[in-house]
């Protein structure tokens, strides 16, 4: 991940870029002759902008907690430098910013016969790539198929070096709350032998320390997660660790969300598919030791829930309702939700917290040759027999069954 500002001196030229998944935050200022640029809303206060509440931005930011869909920010003035794009810009009076776009999620071919293992040998060089350091790398572990993965596989890597005694994971816990992982954290302690560090939250917190999360935040916080992460980002710190991987964008890639599960299921009955229905709704009920009732009422009611969602957004912004209402199949909301909606606020929210103590955060999910091959499979490779993220689940990390 990256945002690079470099001024070319010999060319007399301004060279600006953003990374694929825009995991680095750039902001800009444009107007007149002024060009200002800046990691943070923050910065620009310093200077007297005049700045104007954009309305639009700030309405749709309250109906669905979505403020990355765009360029666009809470001040008319101030806009975002698209990720996958890069300009370049001359040493003029008056600039101007045209953005050329160097990434977009493309299909690759894939070899049907050996899916699984092309999957495998991705995610792992990802993780290898981004084990590289000069300073103590570290791995956030919330007990999930995700994390643990890089986790197996990044212990193996370091393993054939002698290197996995240097392992250390970070993780919230919540002792006694509904949710709390500490179960599943300690299973993956204890069968890899690493070097695990805790925070509660809860006991953390108070309102100065709250009061500094949303500072550095820049903008109204939509998860008490957010709070959990700056929690462990500073126990990070404490312990001397400069480099995390973490496993945001596995969900995204791989179908691992509830509504994921209800959109395919409505992919499958708007295509006939009753038996493919029926089936996958009785394995995902016995999965999660739920009653196949209220799946049914949550799938057929997507149509409803999806309906008013697009009606709230009509009266927001029409190019916005627009573009969301032609999202229909999976692979549509899987893309939304990695580039539009809810990874980019996780990644917003992730970098303001470990940028706070000096903290450099790595996706391994978010390589983006992982990406192409992914929205470049049939869905049933992350939905199947009542699982999601099935691909991820057939991989040989060497991670116990929970």
């Amino acid at each position: 991940m990256f945002s690079f500002v470099i001024a070319d001196l010999k060319k007399k030229i301004l060279f600006i870029a953003n990374d694929r998944f825009g995991v680095k935050p750039l902001y800009y200022y444009l107007k007149d002759s002024i060009l200002l640029l800046a990691s943070e809303l923050k910065q620009f206060i310093c200077y007297d902008l005049n700045l104007t509440i954009n309305d639009e931005v700030v309405r749709c930011f309250l109906d669905t907690k979505y403020v990355d869909y765009s360029e666009e920010t809470f001040y008319k003035e101030i806009m975002r430098f698209p990720k996958s794009h890069f300009c370049i810009i001359p040493f003029t009076e008056m600039p101007v910013l045209h953005f050329e776009r160097y990434y977009s999620i493309k299909t690759v071919s894939v070899h049907e016969n050996n899916i699984i293992e092309q999957f495998h040998n991705l995610l792992t060089d990802a993780v290898k790539l981004r084990l590289r350091s000069d300073v103590p790398v570290g791995f956030a572990s919330s007990g999930g198929l995700d994390s643990s993965s890089i986790l197996y596989i990044a212990h193996s890597l370091l393993k054939r070096n002698g290197l996995e005694n240097n392992v250390q994971t970070f993780s919230a816990i919540f002792p006694g709350m509904n949710g709390d992982e500490s179960e599943f954290i300690r299973l993956v302690e204890r069968d890899l032998a690493v070097r695990s560090n805790y925070v509660n939250p809860l006991a953390l917190f108070s309102m100065d320390d709250f009061e500094r999360h949303i500072y550095h935040q820049d903008m109204p916080v939509t998860s008490t997660s957010y709070y959990a992460e700056w929690c462990v980002a500073r126990k990070v710190n404490q312990q001397g660790v400069k480099v995390l991987l973490i496993g945001q964008g596995g969900d995204e890639l791989l179908a691992g969300y509830h509504h994921h599960f209800y959109r395919y299921c409505r992919q499958l009955i708007l295509k006939g598919q009753v038996s493919a229905y029926i089936s996958q709704v009785k394995q995902y009920t016995s999965l999660k030791d739920i009653a196949a009732s209220d799946v049914h009422r949550k799938v057929l009611n997507e149509v409803k829930i999806a309906t008013k969602f697009k009606l709230r957004l009509a009266s927001i912004e029409k190019g916005l309702h627009e573009k969301w209402n032609k999202i229909n199949t999976l692979s549509e909301v899987l893309k939304t939700d990695l580039t539009e909606t809810m990874l980019p606020s996780y990644l917003r929210s992730d970098d303001r917290d470990a940028m706070a103590f000096g903290l450099e955060t790595r996706h391994p999910f978010l390589d983006y040759r992982l990406a192409d091959f992914c929205f470049s499979l049939p869905d049933t490779y992350k939905i199947r027999e009542g699982w999601q993220k099935w691909l991820l689940r057939q991989i040989d990390t060497g991670m116990p069954d929970a």
